[in-house]
């Protein structure tokens, strides 16, 4: 489930929540994508099928499976953070400080797009655990932890 809903990203990119594309119309193109790239695969539609269960979050496992890719991005963002790959502050993130969510996080204190990232993401880490690791991401420097 976790490798199949990453399909789309092969036609459209990886769409962030800030890249200004509704939820509705990324699951329209990515629907899309997807259909036309496991067109001639004997097995499209139980792909398929797979790829809306982990979309729609009715079953355990599709919550779960959501909530190990929203930890993988932030993970990942945090890391881009870190290396000063991207930074809020840059001239291509500009669309991004005229975003109303964004801006309410910034006036909360969140300071990177990780921060960012992560704040928009708690609400669907329905297990504790997965909201003290994304809290541990954002608090440390995960680059240069120390082995003890």
């Amino acid at each position: 489930m976790l490798v199949l809903h990453e399909i789309e990203e092969i036609k459209i990119g990886d769409l962030t929540p800030f890249d200004q594309v509704t939820k509705e119309e990324k699951r329209k193109i990515g629907k899309q994508a997807v259909e036309e790239i496991l067109s001639n695969l004997d097995k499209r539609l139980q792909y398929i099928e797979l790829i809306e269960e982990f979309e729609d979050m009715k079953t355990n496992e599709s919550i779960f499976a959501k909530m190990c890719d929203k930890l993988e991005a932030d993970i990942q963002c945090n890391l881009y953070c870190e290396e000063k790959c991207i930074d809020i502050n840059k001239k291509e993130n500009e669309h991004l400080l005229n975003d109303a969510r964004i801006e309410k996080l910034l006036n909360n204190g969140e300071k990177t797009v990780a921060d960012l990232f992560i704040e928009n993401d708690k609400p669907i880490y329905t297990e504790k655990v997965f909201e003290e690791i994304a809290n541990y991401i954002k608090g440390n420097d995960l680059l240069n932890l120390k082995k003890e």
